[in-house]
């Protein structure tokens, strides 16, 4: 069999170091779940109104809470009621898209 010419040949992946990746977010993954995150969830669903910020589209109990600048694993952010607005769960997917090749580029990946 012929072999393909060099840029057509494929480089086999590169696994991710998942103990590395889990260990950048198993810090903050429990602050979801705080009696904190919780009741400040329920605040700014109700200060929204529950719609969504970005749409205008009512959310109801379903609302997504966005951190307008993510936090990165920050305290003081993560608790930011004036950071956090109600998202739909189409937009809050688009956001953290963006928000996630942003932060791609900021860290040169």
């Amino acid at each position: 069999m012929p072999r393909l010419p060099e840029p057509f040949r494929t480089r086999p992946k590169q696994p991710r170091d998942e103990s590395t990746w889990a260990s950048r977010q198993a810090h903050y993954r429990g602050w979801y779940g705080s009696k904190t995150w919780l009741a400040l969830r329920k605040i700014v669903m109700n200060r929204d109104a529950f719609i969504c910020q970005q749409c205008g589209k009512p959310t109801g109990q379903s609302a997504h809470i966005d951190h307008i600048v993510p936090h990165a694993g920050n305290w003081s952010r993560f608790t930011d009621e004036a950071n956090l607005q109600t998202l739909c769960a189409s937009c809050h997917s688009s956001k953290t898209a963006k928000d996630s090749n942003w932060q791609g580029c900021q860290n040169g990946g």
